[in-house]
């Protein structure tokens, strides 16, 4: 919706010129910056903008299709956004759970490896046939200390990396801020959230490749970092790996 904003701050901008010139005091005390701030900057002040228009709308009885047009459009925005917050929180909810029955799944597996040892101490090779070992081998990223921290606004987006993404290219990303942040993988940088986004919650380092983050564009280019939250947030991406 806000690719939609973009798009109808166009269309409020030309019905306003019908009436008003672009140097007039009407139009300046409806768009001082023109289309910019609609079209760029934290989510919270673009919505800001919308509101701001709104209501100085209402001095303009002849702009009332406009302003029916704006409120509209703020009212399906907020909700959208308020609706998207409600999955996050659910999803931050989720991972809680997850995290707990992992943590009574480590003591379960613990309890059977003691009672195979109890039964084959004497060979303990034969234990490991009972365990697919890559999965109980597996260690998780560690936060590259060296690495630069980068910041994304409260309630936005960024671009994080441009290059050619392919299958053979593995990143490390960190989030080392005090909130979830979302990251994905596309060709336009201002193409949609997407709706299974990974989420990396604070605190929280890992490794992602190409398909795990991308959103199923052709030819991706961007790496994007996505905040829905009121506070600032920090992380760090490094390219760790790259096949020859």
């Amino acid at each position: 919706m806000f690719k939609e904003l973009t798009r109808k701050a166009k269309r409020w901008e030309a019905w306003i010129l019908t009436e008003f010139d672009d140097d007039s005091p009407e139009y300046l005390s409806l768009m001082p910056n023109g289309r910019a701030d609609f079209n760029k900057g934290p989510y919270e002040m673009r919505l800001k903008s919308v509101a701001t228009l709104e209501t100085a709308l209402g001095a303009y009885p002849k702009l009332n299709t406009v302003l029916l047009d704006v409120q509209q459009f703020r009212t399906d925005i907020e909700a959208a956004r308020t609706t998207q917050q409600g999955f996050e929180q659910n999803d931050k909810q989720l991972r809680q759970e997850l995290e707990h029955a992992r943590l009574d799944l480590a003591v379960a597996m613990h309890r059977v490896f003691g009672g195979l040892i109890q039964l084959y101490a004497h060979d303990t090779a034969h234990i490991e046939t009972f365990f697919d070992m890559r999965y109980l081998q597996f260690t998780a990223a560690k936060r590259d200390p060296k690495a630069p921290v980068r910041t994304v606004s409260a309630n936005s987006r960024s671009k994080v990396i441009e290059r050619d993404f392919t299958n053979d290219v593995t990143l490390q990303i960190s989030n080392v801020g005090n909130n979830s942040l979302g990251f994905f993988i596309t060709n336009d940088e201002n193409a949609a959230t997407p709706n299974d986004i990974t989420l990396l919650d604070a605190q929280e380092s890992q490794s992602y490749t190409l398909s795990d983050l991308s959103d199923g564009t052709a030819n991706p280019r961007f790496l994007m970092v996505v905040n829905m939250n009121d506070e600032i947030g920090r992380y760090q991406a490094v390219l760790i790996e790259e096949s020859k």
